[in-house]
């Protein structure tokens, strides 16, 4: 069975789909997982504002966060291996890297924007969460004030 894990930057719930101000990318990207789901793909999605645990542990998303911060979120791993960071990939791409077929009638309807990891008028608190993974590496980071996702 093909395993694909997702790594999302600071959010302030699980899935960035909550308030009045849903970002339509995640929801669209919330969508894109079921559906990969359905084709018979184990999918793992992890936060960092929930579950920076299991950042620190994956050697690979460890040292690409502590080297270039938040802006490389999401990163999505297939088999262990990345295969995307820094942005979420349409569901086309997933089927591509999952090696799945794609029927572009499946493709949502839905236009993904590129807003705020919690839509325009967020109001998230990130502070702490990259640090924290990058301690458990080896009490440093040089990027430990890095970027987060929202403006």
């Amino acid at each position: 069975m093909t395993k694909i894990k997702i790594f999302d930057p600071p959010m302030c719930c699980s899935s960035g789909i909550c308030g009045s101000n849903d970002d339509p990318t995640l929801v669209v990207f919330a969508s894109d997982l079921e559906w990969l789901k359905k084709q018979g793909v184990c999918v793992e999605r992890h936060g960092l504002s929930f579950e920076p645990a299991e950042f620190s542990k994956n050697e690979n998303v460890k040292n690409i966060l502590c080297k270039k911060g938040n802006r490389c979120l999401p990163i999505i791993l297939l088999e262990e291996e990345i295969v995307s960071q820094g942005y979420y990939p349409k569901r086309e791409k997933l089927a591509e890297i999952c090696k799945i077929n794609f029927n572009e009638d499946e493709a949502p309807a839905i236009h993904r924007e590129e807003n705020c990891c919690c839509g325009i008028d967020c109001d998230c608190n990130h502070e702490g969460t990259l640090e924290n993974v990058c301690a458990i590496q080896d009490n440093s980071c040089a990027n430990a004030p890095a970027e987060d996702n929202c403006t």
